[in-house]
């Protein structure tokens, strides 16, 4: 009787922490219950329809920007790859900047987008738009970086 309730307790542990465990793993920032707009682009400001950018370009502070400037950009997830490496970075507005800030990592070089490679691929996703107090989530999009 006692190897049973162990059983039972350790059985219904084990389902609460996977439960509880598996609501965490869903970013918000990612909430595909989110309206979703396909009217509204979101693009690196004055690269429109741009697949590929120069290195160049990352050493710099940027913007994404959106086709409708009715909408404001308050959040987005990007990502590149280095070797066998993904980096990735979450961003609240519009502006990216080269450099990571408030974060002091040993590898917070890593994370610069100085160091990014030609032939990476720069994917941003979980892209939250607002207007007028609401927010909805457009397509991702990518862009290689070229040499």
């Amino acid at each position: 009787m006692i190897v049973v309730k162990t059983f039972l307790l350790i059985s219904t542990c084990f389902l609460f922490f996977n439960i509880s465990h598996s609501q965490i793993a869903i970013h918000p920032a990612c909430d595909t219950t989110l309206p979703f707009n396909n009217s509204v682009i979101v693009f690196i400001k004055g690269y429109k329809n741009e697949k590929q950018i120069s290195r160049e370009f990352f050493k710099n502070d940027f913007e994404l920007t959106a086709s409708d400037s009715t909408f404001k950009i308050i959040f987005f997830r990007f990502s590149w790859n280095d070797s066998n490496t993904i980096f990735q970075r979450k961003n609240n507005g519009n502006m990216v900047k080269v450099e990571m800030p408030n974060y002091n990592k040993p590898d917070k070089e890593n994370y610069s987008l100085r160091n990014i490679r030609p032939g990476a691929y720069l994917v941003f996703e979980c892209i939250q738009v607002e207007k007028n107090g609401i927010v909805h989530r457009v397509m991702p999009f990518t862009v290689i970086v070229k040499k």
